[in-house]
C-alpha cells in the first residue's frame, strides 16, 4: 500500500497557517490531504501548560504517522510584533485572552515551537516565514514538497 501525502501546517496563532493552507490547496488542485494544527501546537502549548506527558504523546503519534502516510510539516512563523498586529486585526480573536498576549509571551512560543521543529519532531519540514507575499509563500511550500514527494 502507497503512503498518501499528509500535509499539516502549524504554528503560532496569526502565523498564516490557514491561510497558506487554502492558497497551496487551490494552487496545486487539491491533492493531498491537509490540516491546521497537529502535534506542533499540542507539543507548545501542552509545555506551557506544564503536561510533563505531551512529549511522550507527541512522539509516539508522530511515529504513527508515519507508519501510515508521508507527513510533512509546515511551520508558519512571523516575528511577535507581526503576530500580535494579526492577532488584534482579526474579529474572530476580540472575545477571546488571546488578545492579552504580549509581545514576549509570542516570543516564548515562537521559541517553543523553534525547538519542538528542530529537536524533537522526526518528521520531514519546511519552515515558511510569512511576512513574505502569499505567492512566495506558495512558491516555497510547493517546491519543497516536489521535492519531498517525488519519490
Amino acid at each position: 500500500m502507497d503512503k498518501q501525502p499528509f500535509i499539516i501546517y502549524d504554528g503560532p496563532s496569526g502565523s498564516g497557517k490557514t491561510t497558506l493552507l487554502g492558497a497551496v490547496d487551490v494552487f496545486l488542485g487539491y491533492p493531498y490531504l491537509s490540516v491546521a494544527r497537529l502535534t506542533p501546537s499540542q507539543w507548545v502549548y501542552g509545555t506551557l501548560r506544564g503536561d510533563e506527558g505531551v512529549t511522550a504523546q507527541v512522539e509516539e503519534f508522530e511515529r504513527a504517522l508515519m507508519r501510515v502516510t508521508r507527513p510533512l510539516l509546515v511551520y508558519t512563523f512571523a516575528s511577535p510584533e507581526v503576530l500580535l498586529e494579526r492577532m488584534h486585526s482579526r474579529e474572530e480573536y476580540r472575545p477571546t485572552k488571546v488578545l492579552e498576549l504580549t509581545q514576549d509571551d509570542l516570543a516564548k512560543v515562537l521559541t517553543l515551537f523553534l525547538l519542538y521543529y528542530t529537536k524533537l519532531s522526526i518528521l520531514p519540514r519546511i519552515m515558511v516565514d510569512t511576512t513574505k507575499t502569499i505567492q512566495q509563500c506558495i512558491d516555497v511550500v510547493v517546491i519543497e514538497m516536489a521535492r519531498e514527494f517525488s519519490g
